[in-house]
């Protein structure tokens, strides 16, 4: 759903907030990896990263629709 209106700065503030953060400690994560093991390990450990988020959101999209489809929707003043 979508965000009550006198909430909408708040959370726009703390994501842009996570955004950054997480900007700063993925570099730090990338260098230390390539520092002590190799350019494959980094590169191995994103792709296991990205397989995790893309089923995390598979999930996430297919309950959705799951919840969507038992709700009945009343369309006022087509009938």
């Amino acid at each position: 759903g979508h965000a009550p209106a006198h909430m909408r700065g708040r959370i726009l503030g703390l994501y842009k907030s996570i955004y950054s953060f997480t900007k700063i400690i993925g570099a730090y994560i990338a260098g230390a990896l390539i520092n002590y093991t190799s350019y494959t390990v980094l590169w191995s450990f994103c792709g296991i990263l990205g397989i995790i988020g893309f089923l995390i959101t598979l999930l996430m999209i297919l309950h959705t629709k799951l919840s969507f489809s038992k709700r009945k929707i009343i369309y006022e003043g087509l009938s």
